[in-house]
């Protein structure tokens, strides 16, 4: 070439000689080529010549073009792709633990944990060569220097385990490593990372090893959300694809119900789980089993919820992962009531995770063989649209699109799209990337036009990072759910190579479907149950029940039919949902009607079509309801039949297992309120009736003593009142206030053993018979305790001759050891006795009554009871004498 020629010459005339000069050579075919030449002058028989000498590099620079240009392309994948990725030089690592194995070292875990120094140097030796931008917006840092000086920052001391887990897996030559840990990105923010290593086969390439790592933080709590509810009905509980347990508080290790689906999941009888409290210990996996149990006594102790991730065996020795989670729940009063669980077999998402894990390599290989649909779209067209109209003075782009919806369709004509990879051949159902882009236009549905504006509002406003969840259609007419994630690269000039991720969610969303309609029909089940174990009253149960039928059921009208036991016929107790009031004059005979059949027949009625003739036969108002659909389901109690409740519908129900197990439950909750409020009402006339009975034969005994002691016939009666008026002025209420009365009318009942000649003796009595008197305080106890309803009034009779400062009978109590009923009982009998007429002395006045207990107040009489009391007094017992 004529420039390369002028090159070579001058340098020749400068310094006689030009070294390695790349230049271009035309063959004698006309091909140019590069050719590497070095050349000197010499002379040769004193003419001055110059000897060259050419080598034809041409292939080798064409070889390098294309490496380079290679490089730029599968960098800008690995700074474009959204999962975080950090290549690592590994090397001294593994040379450390061959050093190890090859000086005797056999347990590696065990040398770590005696030796943390050499896990710091392990550390130490770590060089990082590369992260990219996914891994900078995970961390929250500017720079990848920044990022790279703020290590200490991100990792703590949860990740020391995981590194251990890491070296083992080396040591092991495992082919991947997969953990979760804990890091804190720059801001200070907790994140829960996965962590998975590709570990190579050969020494060399672990200078070269690729690191991702993904925050499913998210993804964590938004399983532990969807799984947490209560799983206690038996019925609805064995219909779901899961393994459903309670157990005890108290003993959080023991099951008090587990459902039959363990057999299913790890081949051992619900009766074999029951009998043997540590069959989950041993099933578990060794590696994990620690674990397990500290994470139980963690939860146990501080009541959080209990979830975790573990491997079992089989009883025939098959390795499954299985996700537990329980909850602590709480009965109406707020005190726990049982751990309510479930497990089920996640080994399919467990391998999923690993398969995606296994296929995360560097570049091209990360491309081509992860489980996740990637396209690369060229968007550099869609910019060049904007920027127009940037130019042309558009502030308000979604008001623009809005305005201007070609301009959206003519946006999505626009991108191209350069590679897909095998998964996202997989979702859309192509057989190859020619059908797929042959058919764009199919799998667009009208939803993801609407996606895809929002998508370039996100490009409009460059936004690092966008997305979305959208319906798109299989090249086979399948609607899918897929959830999209697009990587927007700072630079514009990058558009043309952006990376689009897809998953396929559709059977995550369909069960995250299953599990809300099972959830809500759970908390039908449990507002019922909360409402039965609250109330006694039926109309305010029954109007729960019918409300949770209702809604959850989708019945346009529900009624509750009860069976008058007596005349055997159907009444109407409770409805919802009716246009009028006909229902409400419902008088069935057994057999009579849908309802009469099912009761009759102990069996579920459904007449699907009511217009047919002979198949329902209403009364004239009841034709206004225009039902079209009945269903009748009996309810039964205790092999007793209740009533029927009825649903109605104006149109077909929509009918499925889950549902047919919620109308039985509610049907069989209706029974056992109508059961229960029965019972109660039987109850309640049993107890006034006893507690009459009760009432009357204790104030016979009190009239009694005070006839045979002497007292005026009502002394009992009035203490017994004044003593009820005093103790409410200090407290004492409910329960309390009956065992005080009861207790103030028996006060004396220990006289029966004091002969008369002492008890009706008219002068001082001698010490011999002050001994036979002060007895009878514990012939009232030992009279009292041997009947089962008394013995909670023992304290008056046996208590009330206490003093405050304990010069009284028969123990001596002072002060606030004496029990507080007696201390009430004792000032209100003084005052009775000094008020009233005595053989050897007349009534005292209220004055001189008054004068003497406050005289006493803190020798004979509690202080404070004294002064309420006192304040009583100014009320006046003129009704009591």
């Amino acid at each position: 070439h004529r420039e390369d020629r002028h090159k070579l010459v001058d340098g020749l005339i400068a310094n006689g000689e030009y070294k390695n000069l790349e230049a271009e050579f035309r063959y004698k075919d006309g091909q140019i080529r590069v050719g590497l030449l070095s050349a000197s002058v010499i002379e040769v028989d004193g003419v001055p010549c110059i000897l060259s000498i050419t080598r034809d590099i041409d292939d080798i620079k064409k070889s390098e073009q294309l490496i380079r240009e290679s490089e730029i392309r599968y960098r800008s994948i690995f700074d474009s792709v959204s999962v975080a990725i950090w290549e690592e030089d590994l090397l001294e690592v593994y040379d450390m633990l061959e050093e190890l194995r090859k000086s005797g070292i056999t347990d590696l875990s065990e040398y770590m944990n005696n030796h943390h120094e050499f896990l710091i140097k392990a550390v130490q030796s770590i060089k990082i060569l590369d992260v990219n931008d996914a891994s900078l917006k995970m961390y929250k840092a500017d720079s990848k220097e920044q990022l790279l000086f703020t290590l200490d920052r991100i990792f703590n001391d949860e990740s020391v385990e995981i590194f251990k887990s890491e070296l083992l897996s080396i040591w092991n030559h495992d082919p991947y490593f997969n953990g979760d840990t804990v890091n804190l990105d720059l801001d200070g923010n907790r994140m829960i990372v996965n962590l998975l290593l590709r570990l190579p086969a050969e020494r060399e390439k672990y200078r070269n090893v690729l690191v991702s790592m993904t925050d499913i933080t998210q993804r964590k709590l938004a399983e532990a959300a969807l799984l947490e509810s209560e799983l206690r009905y038996r019925q609805l509980v064995e219909q779901i694809n899961v393994v459903v347990y309670l157990d005890y508080v108290e003993l959080p290790s023991r099951t008090k119900y587990i459902s039959p689906q363990i057999e299913s999941l790890l081949g051992y009888s619900q009766d074999e789980w029951l009998a043997d409290p540590d069959l989950l210990i041993k099933v578990i996996h060794p590696d994990d089993r620690q674990f397990v149990l500290d994470e139980d006594n963690r939860t146990d102790a501080s009541r959080e919820p209990f979830v975790v991730e573990y491997r079992a065996f089989t009883r025939d020795g098959q390795m499954l992962w299985i996700h537990e989670e329980a909850t602590l729940v709480y009965d109406a009063q707020g005190k726990p009531e049982d751990w309510h669980g479930v497990m089920y077999d996640i080994t399919a998402r467990k391998m999923a995770e690993e398969a995606l894990r296994d296929s995360e390599n560097r570049y091209r290989s990360i491309f081509n063989t992860v489980p996740v649909a990637i396209k690369e779209e060229d968007f550099s067209t869609i910019y060049a649209m904007m920027e127009e109209l940037r130019q042309a003075g558009v502030e308000d782009f979604e008001e623009y699109l809005s305005k201007h919806p070609e301009w959206a369709k003519k946006a999505v004509e626009s991108v191209k799209i350069i590679e897909v990879n095998q998964e996202t051949l997989r979702i859309y159902k192509a057989e190859s990337k020619e059908q797929l882009l042959d058919s764009l236009d199919q799998y667009f549905s009208p939803e993801s036009y609407n996606v895809f504006q929002r998508e370039l509002v996100a490009f409009w406003n460059r936004q690092s990072f966008y997305e979305h969840e959208t319906v798109n259609v299989t090249l086979t007419g399948e609607l899918i759910n897929v959830w999209i994630s697009i990587a927007i690269p700072d630079n514009p000039e990058n558009y043309n190579r952006i990376l689009v991720t897809i998953m396929d969610i559709t059977e995550r969303k369909r069960a995250e479907e299953q599990i809300r309609v099972q959830v809500r029909y759970l908390a039908a089940l449990r507002a019922v149950d909360m409402a039965i174990s609250a109330s006694m009253d039926l109309p305010i149960t029954l109007r729960v029940l019918l409300n949770q039928v209702h809604q959850q059921l989708m019945a346009q009208a529900v009624s509750i039919l009860i069976l008058d036991q007596h005349t055997q016929t159907l009444r109407y107790a409770a409805g919802i949902g009716f246009k009028t009031n006909a229902i409400e004059s419902t008088n069935l005979r057994l057999g009579q009607s849908g309802a009469g059949q099912a009761a009759l027949e102990r069996r579920i009625v459904t007449i699907e079509n009511l217009d047919v003739k002979g198949a329902w036969t209403p009364t004239k108002d009841f034709e206004l309801e225009e039902f079209t659909s009945y269903m009748g389901i009996p309810l039964v109690s205790k092999g007793t039949v209740k009533g029927v409740l009825e649903l109605f519908g104006r149109k077909p129900f929509v009918q499925d297992s889950a549902w047919m197990g919620l109308l039985e439950s509610m049907a069989g909750q209706a029974a056992i309120a109508i059961e229960n409020a029965t019972l109660m009402d039987e109850v309640q006339k049993v107890n006034v009736n006893l507690r009459s009975a009760y009432d009357a034969t204790i104030e016979g005994w009190a009239r009694s003593i005070d006839l045979r002691s002497g007292d005026s016939e009502l002394h009992a009666k009035r203490v017994a009142e004044l003593t009820i008026e005093l103790a409410q002025g200090v407290g004492v209420q409910g329960e309390g206030l009956l065992a005080l009365r009861r207790g103030a009318l028996l006060h004396d009942i220990g006289k029966l053993g004091v002969p008369d000649a002492i008890l009706l003796k008219n002068g001082p009595l001698t010490e011999e018979e002050w001994v036979i008197m002060k007895t009878h305080p514990a012939v009232a106890k030992r009279l009292l305790t041997s009947i089962d309803f008394l013995q909670s009034v023992v304290e008056i009779p046996y208590y009330h001759h206490e003093h405050w400062d304990g010069s009284g009978y028969p123990e001596g109590l002072a002060g606030n050891d004496i029990p507080l009923s007696a201390r009430v009982f004792a000032i209100v009998d003084c005052w009775d006795s000094l008020r009233s007429d005595r053989p050897w002395r007349q009534a005292w006045t209220d004055g001189n009554a008054w004068d003497y207990i406050e005289k006493n107040s803190g020798v004979l009489f509690d202080p404070q009871i004294v002064e309420k009391f006192r304040q009583l007094i100014g009320h006046g017992f003129s009704a009591y004498y």
